[in-house]
This record gives C-alpha cells, structure tokens and sequence, in this order.
C-alpha cells in the first residue's frame, strides 16, 4: 500500500517537473521572440537619443524665452516706478489729484491750494503733467508727504520748491509751496518710446 502511494507520488512530482519544464520553455521561446522589445536595437537607441535631444533643445528654447520674459517683465517693472501709464478709465490729470490728495490725507498734511494741471510733451510718446501746490503740516507731516509722493508709483518729481514757517499764527507747521510733476507714457511699444531717448 506504502509502495503504491510512494509510485503514486513520484509520477505526480514528474508530471509537475515536465509542467514547470514546458512552462519555461514556453517562457524562453516568449523572450526570444520578443527579445527586441526587451533589449533595444541600435536603431532603437539612436532614435531614442534624437527625441532626447530634441526634447531638450525645445527645453532650452523654453528656458530662454521664459527668461527672456522675465527680464523684459522687469524691465517694465523698474519703467513703471518712473512712468505712468493711462489706463482708459482713469485720466492722468484725475489720477495726479487724487494721489496728492490721498497722500496728505495718509500723511496728515493739509493741501491749501491745487493749481491747474499743465501738459507738456517731452518727446513723441512722452509728456508731463505738472501743478502748483501748497501744503501746511508739522515738520514730520510734510516730510513724509514729499517723501510718500517720490516713492510712489509713479514718482512724483519736484521741479522747484520752497519750505518757509506757517508763521506767528501756527510756529509748529511749515508750508510747502511747491510744483509737482509726473512723467506719463502713451501706450505704446516702450522699446520704441525708450530707443528715441
């Protein structure tokens, strides 16, 4: 009976041996036959190293016109600090008064007089705007009213000013009277604005 289960057992661990066998023909015979997809060919290879170098070379393109439009971005940037450019909502007469006024409104300064806005073309493309003000405040009030308008953007340029005390009525404040301008840019290409200069 022993015997026949051990016979038994045997045949079965052949008929497993031959399976597992066949299975790994079956498996090499696999890998041969596609054996070019597994292991590329030189063709393969070059092809391959063509697209890599395309790929980066349309990278660096990328890069540089990225780069390029960074630096023209802030080039722009460091342009707007200097010039103002009317948007089509807000006129640059009303855009200079309400900066003033917001200005000594932050700064506690008072405005005593605002003259009329004048308009003068520097260059095609370029022109001023330029008043005449006077403003009243302590010494700090209207410190930081000038330094607010000249760190603006745009800045505020002073073409002629004078400080004198408000008086005996007031010995604290000082008035400033003063004329003020701002640069505007018309819209249009700026490199060509900026090459006539």
């Amino acid at each position: 009976m022993l015997n026949k289960k051990n016979k038994v057992a045997k045949k079965s661990n052949r008929l497993l041996i031959v399976a597992a066998a066949l299975l790994l023909l079956v498996a090499a015979w696999l890998l041969l036959a596609n054996f070019r997809e597994f292991w590329p060919s030189d063709a393969m290879v070059d092809d391959l190293k063509k697209k890599r170098k395309k790929i980066r070379k349309e990278l660096e393109d990328i890069t540089s016109k990225n780069d390029e439009s960074e630096s023209q971005f802030k080039k722009l940037e460091q342009e707007s600090k200097s010039f103002y450019f009317p948007e089509g909502q807000t006129q640059p007469d009303a855009f200079m008064r309400k900066k003033i006024e917001d200005t000594a409104k932050s700064t506690g300064a008072i405005i005593k007089s605002l003259g009329d806005i004048r308009k003068n073309q520097l260059i095609k493309g370029i022109y001023s705007l330029e008043l005449t003000l006077s403003v009243e405040g302590t010494n700090k009030q209207v410190i930081m009213f000038m330094d607010e308008l000249q760190r603006s953007k745009p800045k505020f340029y002073w073409q002629q000013y004078n400080i004198r005390s408000a008086g005996i009525r007031d010995p604290k404040k000082i008035t400033i009277n003063g004329s003020l301008s701002i640069i505007c840019m018309e819209n249009q290409d700026i490199t060509q604005i900026l090459g006539a200069l």
